[in-house]
């Protein structure tokens, strides 16, 4: 990877804000943009930026820099960037000095319930050819689909009140001493998105918890709709059963952050937090032109829900969704916020000893084997290639030796069509 020197960062950095004022017509915000540039990174600023066209085009937007200025700023705190971290990050970041992507992290900053009148609220509709992807979702919560543990524990990033943490989360465990529960996987992550993808269709309205006065998102199903999202077409009695434990897995299993753990939160009187995906799901037989279905209907827990209805969420293509390989989900999760900052063709490259802990991994055999390694990665890159980005470029990734002959190098880029 060729490192770009100072000034040429500031030269792009210069650029996308002449851009970005273009955009909103707010010659007096280019201070302002800079520094954004600077936090979020050009491609989740040009992800602002057709969000505000989207939000625009439907009829929700009075006042384009405005709006823009409100969302580039709502992104840098739920990501903590405005202040100056307390901790160390979990693991150097791998992709260099020139190009730093904001790490996906989960936020506890507290939500305040809304006003009681918009519980029944329609909201305005996602944009139906991208999916929304929740920023605080990363591949630390999935393992990958032959996990046989049924609980552990693995280092992450989170926020508390503005500020970036880093902590241990227990996955499968809704609680300290909570009993295990089960790891979620990627193939947890796809029914997941499925479910998700149901919901921004039909676009329910949300509903208000009688106890904590959240929203609540809510969509009734059937597995068979959730499998034709996954793009599994036609699909058995196993596969029946399997996804639909999937879903009441989603539910009843989850992950607590051990604040505690941390002297600087134990010190302000932070506890341990859970969450979970589903907050519910309930099954219900009914009988459609003489042959027996079940409905599925599933409630969000409110955090999730939360994220959904105050979109806290990136567009993703819905591509994304026919990901059939584990590895090649968890790499297509990593390496999109970090393309999709480059310049068409720009190449992003890692070792694949770095790739393993960046991908959340846990240790295998194959991991300390260059050879294998190669082996292993190279059987994700078939389901990426060829993919698109919501600008209209594609996925091209090789493994190829570089400098260290130790070990291969990932090099991806998207590719102007």
């Amino acid at each position: 990877m060729q490192n770009v020197g100072s000034s040429g960062i500031e030269t792009e950095a210069e650029s996308l804000a002449s851009e970005v004022i273009a955009f909103s017509g707010s010659e007096e915000s280019r201070l302002f943009y800079l520094k954004k540039i600077s936090e979020l990174g050009p491609g989740l600023v040009r992800e602002a930026m057709g969000e505000v066209r989207m939000r625009e085009n439907l009829g929700g937007v009075q006042d384009r820099a405005r709006y823009l200025n409100r969302v580039l700023t709502e992104w840098a705190g739920q990501r903590g960037l405005t202040q100056t971290p307390i901790e160390p990050p979990v693991r150097p970041a791998p992709w260099g000095l020139t190009q730093t992507p904001p790490p996906s992290m989960f936020s506890f900053d507290e939500f305040e319930p809304d006003p009681a009148g918009e519980s029944t609220a329609p909201m305005i509709p996602f944009r139906s050819d991208v999916f929304p992807w929740v920023l605080h979702v990363n591949n630390d919560c999935f393992s990958l689909t032959n996990e046989k543990a049924k609980s552990d524990k693995v280092k992450t990033n989170i926020v508390v009140n503005g500020q970036i943490h880093a902590v241990t989360m227990i996955r499968g465990k809704k609680g300290r001493n909570d009993a295990e529960r089960g790891i979620h996987t990627t193939e947890h992550m796809r029914v997941l998105m499925a479910a998700v993808q149901i919901w921004k269709r039909i676009n329910p309205p949300p509903i208000r918890d009688k106890n904590s006065r959240h929203r609540i998102c809510a969509v009734e199903t059937t597995i068979r709709d959730i499998a034709l999202e996954m793009g599994l077409g036609k699909i058995g009695g196993v596969d029946y059963k399997r996804l639909e434990q999937k879903l009441q897995d989603l539910a009843s299993s989850g992950y607590t952050f051990l604040l505690r753990d941390v002297p600087g939160l134990r010190a302000k009187g932070y506890d341990d937090k859970s969450f979970q995906f589903f907050g519910e799901v309930d099954t219900t037989g009914v009988v459609v032109n003489g042959r027996r279905e079940t409905r599925i209907k599933i409630f969000f827990s409110s955090r999730y829900s939360e994220w959904l209805l105050r979109r806290k969420v990136v567009t993703r293509p819905l591509e994304m969704m026919r990901i059939r390989g584990d590895i090649a989900l968890k790499l297509y999760v990593y390496l999109y916020p970090i393309l999709i900052q480059k310049k068409p063709n720009e190449d992003f490259s890692i070792e694949l000893k770095r790739l393993i802990p960046a991908l959340g991994l846990k240790l295998a055999g194959w991991h300390m084997f260059k050879s294998q390694r190669k082996r292993e990665f190279e059987k994700a890159l078939p389901e990426l290639n060829g993919l698109p980005s919501t600008d209209g470029r594609v996925f091209s990734a090789e493994i190829i030796q570089g400098l260290n002959k130790e070990d291969f190098l990932l090099a991806a880029r998207l590719k102007s069509p």
